[in-house]
């Protein structure tokens, strides 16, 4: 036992401080190094398994849309590199989704390396508590936008194990997760990632992000960062490098309304044309430095420091000529405000979930006109809630003043997956479909 506890512990060694796959295909054929560990490779593939256990949450109410019942996992290749095994049974589980009133105490999962991509890979599965990655030893894996989208149920998520040294897009990797308290980051390598877009987007339940390990040199989209984390307390983003940001910082901190310090006094935005609704909402901020911020190139600052304090605003006034409309309040804010964002109350939330789930998964809802619909929307002529809301993103950035209330309405209802009732999506709606969805 002892002798193949110490071989274990060898191969791992030399799994991980040599190029994996050249040095365990050796291995494989090398039977008297293998005698010599006391231990039999049939192929290196074996050592490049992810595992993953999951805890469902007991009692988790079934949606009467929800197709796949209680969905715990998505299958984004061939169904038959997954492996799936329910509390201690050895036999495999051939679905991916709960039964009503099963109960299963853990989830075992062991996926192949022959699946490449792990986008979306717990999208919408909202009967999870808790996520552990036991075992993650790709280092092949590029994309995790959207990992844990809308986990809402999610309140522990181990990722310590997660190697994402070549990830390059994190675009709404932890989007509503919004019963999650704490996030351990320290792990998570972000050198050669491109795209931040919604990362933290809704995390409405953190009260601190430690990013201090976070690598930013090329990422050029930060649009929707930090969007709604109105719990957050602190944030310390001095190592922050923004210097390849194109475009947009559009909405990155708005809502963070208990936020009390925030240095950007390092950001460059040299190449930024969209900083409308940067701080709108951060109500409790104290002070905010942006003497430093190029606005040479920026096109759109409107409602920037809306709803921030009398003083932050004169301040602001005093470092930077803006134009006026970035110190107006956004005009959906304080009026929706806890209809739009803290609506996750049950009695609030079934008409979201209706139409968020009728638009996901292409059934067409018979509410709601206002934006083209998830991805689904297209099933029917309604639950156009979804693809709307990226048409009111799109098309509040050309908005006019007089026209952004009835926007900002569409965009919010639609982002929430409520889809306005005859929301023309405001110069988004059918208009917005030059964006790609929220």
């Amino acid at each position: 036992m002892l002798n193949n506890i110490k071989s274990l512990f060898i191969l791992r060694k030399l799994f991980e401080f040599t190029k994996q796959k050249t040095y365990l295909k050796l291995l494989k054929y090398n039977k008297k190094l293998q005698e010599k560990l006391n231990i039999t490779i049939k192929s290196y593939s074996d050592f490049l398994y992810i595992e993953i256990e999951l805890i469902p949450k007991p009692k988790y109410r079934l949606h009467k849309y929800l197709d796949e019942n209680l969905l715990f996992i998505n299958y984004l290749e061939d169904k038959s590199f997954y492996h799936i095994y329910f509390d201690e049974n050895k036999e495999e589980i051939k679905r991916n989704y709960l039964e009503e009133n099963e109960k299963v105490s853990k989830i075992k999962i062991l996926i192949e390396p022959k699946v490449k991509n792990i986008y979306g890979l717990f999208k919408n599965c909202k009967c999870i508590k808790e996520i552990n990655f036991i075992k993650f030893d790709r280092e092949d894996i590029t994309n995790m936008s959207q990992l844990f989208y809308y986990c809402e149920s999610l309140i522990k998520l181990n990722i310590d194990k997660l190697k994402t040294v070549n990830v390059t897009n994190m675009e709404d990797m932890f989007k509503l997760c919004v019963s999650l308290k704490e996030l351990n980051l320290k792990n998570i390598k972000t050198e050669k990632v491109t795209n931040m877009k919604g990362m933290f987007t809704w995390c409405k339940s953190l009260k601190n992000l430690d990013l201090s390990n976070f690598d930013t040199k090329k990422v050029t989209n930060m649009e929707d960062l930090f969007l709604y984390c109105c719990s957050l307390e602190k944030l310390d983003l001095t190592n922050f490098i923004t210097d390849n940001v194109t475009n947009n910082m559009c909405r990155m901190f708005q809502g963070c309304e208990k936020l009390i310090s925030l240095n950007v006094s390092k950001f460059k935005t040299d190449k930024v044309t969209n900083i409308c609704r940067m701080f709108n909402g951060c109500s409790s901020l104290i002070d905010l430095d942006i003497s430093n911020f190029n606005i040479e190139k920026v096109e759109y600052m409107e409602y920037m420091v809306g709803d921030c304090s009398e003083d932050v605003q004169k301040n602001i006034r005093k470092q930077k000529n803006l134009k006026e409309h970035a110190f107006k309040s956004f005009p959906t804010y304080k009026k929706n405000k806890k209809e739009n964002y803290q609506n996750e109350e049950e009695e609030e939330s079934e008409e979201n979930d209706n139409n968020y789930y009728n638009n996901y998964r292409g059934r067409g809802s018979s509410v709601g006109r206002g934006g083209r619909g998830g991805r689904g929307g297209r099933g029917g002529r309604g639950g156009r809630g979804g693809r709307g809301g990226r048409g009111g993103s799109r098309g509040y950035q050309n908005e006019e003043e007089e026209e952004s209330e009835e926007n900002d309405n569409n965009y919010y209802n639609n982002y929430r997956g409520r889809g306005s009732s005859g929301g023309r999506g405001g110069r988004g709606g059918r208009g917005g479909r030059g964006g790609r969805g929220y």
